[in-house]
């Protein structure tokens, strides 16, 4: 049994829902602030648990050479995105960790990413363990986070306890090459617990989305910049 440890972005949506207990406010002449989608939503027909195995599903699908998770300027963002929402990495790796990526994003999509999400893999020769088990150990590993903060277009996301995320269980088939360096094998069961987010659909514009984590057990520390084009493909 492993488990796996990946720091990255993510934001939420829903409609009618503000960023932090009292919303993002627009400033006079300011874009139109972003909406999170409430954590017990089902944006787009699906759970947030569900779209956290979707993400996992996205990120060790993609070649290491091309995975977003190994992007060091945004140059990957758009590698593996179909649908109505678009998956955002932050970075695999120990110490402190510093990236700023540019990219574009079409209008019309939901922006969805964790800041910390913390993965539990079974492999196919690995000792059976319960379910109740691995969500005792994800969930320390989720309380010992530290430093975890999110900015959207400069405004703090509050309360970000409430973004806490548990996946179902669910299955990954994983290629020989993949960002975690896994073996190609089917995976079950698995499990995934981090803060994540569902951000609707951003205006026509430039934004700027900034995240970080940390775990001192771990051995890890996050920084995590997107400066974000949205425009019309």
């Amino acid at each position: 049994m492993k488990i796996k440890l990946i720091k990255n972005l993510k934001l939420a949506l829903l409609a009618g829902a503000m960023l932090g207990s009292a919303g993002l406010r627009a400033s006079a002449g300011a874009l139109p602030s972003p909406v999170i989608l409430p954590p017990q939503s089902n944006p787009y027909g699906e759970s947030y648990g569900q779209w956290a195995a979707d993400w996992w599903t996205w990120a060790l699908s993609i070649p290491t050479e091309i995975n977003p998770l190994s992007d060091t300027n945004g140059a990957f963002a758009a590698v593996g995105q179909h649908g109505p929402v678009w998956f955002l990495a932050g970075a695999t790796g120990s110490g402190s960790i510093s990236v700023t990526r540019n990219i574009t994003v079409p209008e019309g999509k939901a922006l969805f990413f964790p800041i910390l999400n913390t993965l539990w893999t079974t492999g196919p020769t690995d000792p059976p363990t319960t379910i109740p088990d691995i969500l005792s150990a994800l969930a320390g590993v989720t309380a010992d986070a530290t430093n975890v903060s999110c900015t959207i277009d400069g405004i703090p996301v509050k309360q970000l306890k409430k973004y806490v995320t548990v996946s179902p269980v669910f299955s990954l088939t994983i290629p020989s090459d993949n960002v975690l360096g896994l073996g190609a094998a089917v995976y079950y069961p698995d499990v995934d617990e981090g803060f994540y987010l569902m951000l609707a659909p951003l205006c026509h514009g430039k934004h700027t989305i900034h995240f970080t984590g940390s775990n001192t057990d771990l051995g890890y520390a996050l920084d995590i910049t997107y400066h974000i084009t949205v425009a019309a493909y």
